[in-house]
């Protein structure tokens, strides 16, 4: 095989495909606060806080400025939520809310070929992983995939939000590659924007790949291999 390690992005990379009968990541995005006073309900915790919208983008604003883009978790959004609402909650209690928050994802949203592509490239020897700008912490990150069935072959993960860097800041892929020790290592970087992942990565030393899309029919030259199939970039790796 040509790279002896992968790092992909998620959304838009893994995820992608939102039809059919599951909810998409905008219907459950708008359920996340019902969830959320449900399974606070369940703890014996008697607060109303599904139409306490205003309060939750005070919240997420606050994040955003105080941390930066991409550098906070939705365990943080709601510590800072339920202090806005004077509800004094044990971090335990918040640690399991922020999971209900974020949510499921489905495997209807894999784009098709992902894994089984997985799986060959990892009995081909190719350790996997993922750089991931999310505002989901890594437990929620690691039981998603885990859900879909990705988990197992993605050996390192980084999620900007735990970490503190976010893409395309070189610091996130320099973290990225003292946690894998891939230093000096053939490494490919596999992302859906071309800036983000492209770009960046390619700047820190690594060869590129970049999922296409109807939007973004091409890297324009700037990836070292564009593809919309995953089996494809299969056999470029070969």
């Amino acid at each position: 095989m040509k790279f002896d390690f992968i790092y992909f992005d998620s959304g838009g990379t893994i995820y992608g495909i939102f039809e059919g009968e599951d909810p998409t990541p905008k219907e459950l995005n708008e359920l996340a606060l019902i969830r959320v006073e449900n399974l606070l309900n369940s703890f014996g915790y008697k607060y109303a806080i599904s139409n306490e919208e205003e309060a939750l983008w005070k919240a997420t604003d606050h994040c955003q400025s105080y941390f930066g883009a991409m550098k906070y978790t939705y365990k943080e959004v709601l510590e800072k939520f339920f202090k806005l609402l004077n509800i004094d909650l044990p971090v335990e209690i918040i640690t399991c809310l922020s999971d209900v928050y974020a949510g499921p994802r489905y495997s209807s949203w894999i784009f098709p070929g992902t894994l089984q592509a997985f799986k060959e490239l990892t009995n081909a020897g190719v350790e996997l992983g993922i750089i991931a700008n999310t505002t989901w912490s890594s437990y929620n990150m690691d039981r998603a995939f885990e859900g879909v069935g990705l988990l197992p072959y993605l050996k390192h993960r980084v999620y900007s939000g735990n970490v503190g860097y976010a893409k395309p800041e070189m610091e996130i892929f320099q973290f990225a590659e003292n946690l894998a020790s891939i230093k000096g290592k053939r490494v490919l970087y596999v992302g859906n924007d071309i800036e983000k992942d492209v770009v960046a990565s390619k700047r820190f030393g690594w060869s590129t790949a970049f999922r296409t899309s109807e939007k973004m029919p091409s890297s324009c030259g700037k990836s070292d291999f564009d593809f919309n199939d995953i089996k494809d970039l299969v056999e470029f790796c070969r």
